[in-house]
């Protein structure tokens, strides 16, 4: 069996605690938030893709490929996953958020190794891990097989817009990154670059 596996970031939010900036283009530590994200994959993966509603061109300067969220209406981040999935063609997307500018390539490789294993074991199987450190839970941190496309736009439709629900209904597997929890530090404010940066 073949497998490609691509990568996937979601920048597609309303940034509302930023006061509506979009925040995967603010700068941190000289470049923008998204492009250390992007970085952190592009070490592993050859395709990354961004899932952003606004600001295309600038997002097009970090990865050629980006997609938007199908509606209109900031259904927020099942939305933007299953935007991701839809646009890549691969077999299973390893999916981050854009404020997690520390994020460590390490995890990408080390999860590029859990897909693969899983896979190998059971080529079948849908792949849905994500990630948690110590009593920290990070569902939008997701390794999610791409045929879960059906499964999110009926979540969708009938009113889901949580991945910590959506995740745990359709039976997650938890991978832990403890040592690595400086890695998924969210910066959602202002303050947040100004105390980080």
């Amino acid at each position: 069996m073949d497998i490609k596996i691509d990568g996937g970031i979601l920048a597609g939010g309303l940034s509302s605690r930023m006061g509506g900036i979009d925040k995967g283009l603010k700068n941190f530590n000289s470049q923008v938030m998204v492009k250390h994200v992007y970085l952190a994959f592009a070490s592993q993966l050859k395709t990354i893709y961004i899932n952003c509603n606004k600001n295309h061109d600038q997002y097009r300067k970090v990865s050629p490929d980006i997609c938007s969220d199908s509606d209109s209406e900031f259904l927020g981040p099942l939305s933007g996953i299953l935007s991701l999935i839809t646009a890549s063609n691969a077999t299973v997307m390893i999916i981050s958020p854009c404020d997690t500018p520390n994020l460590s390539p390490v995890i990408v490789s080390q999860l590029l190794l859990e897909i693969k294993a899983s896979l190998k074991e059971n080529p079948d199987e849908k792949v849905l891990f994500a990630i948690k450190e110590n009593n920290n839970f990070h569902p939008l941190h997701l390794c999610i097989s791409c045929s879960y496309q059906d499964e999110l736009k009926h979540s969708i439709k009938l009113g889901a817009r949580r991945v910590m629900q959506w995740v745990k209904e359709n039976n997650v597997r938890w991978i832990d990154f403890s040592e690595y929890h400086d890695s998924f530090d969210n910066i959602n404010t202002l303050e947040d670059i100004a105390d980080n940066s």
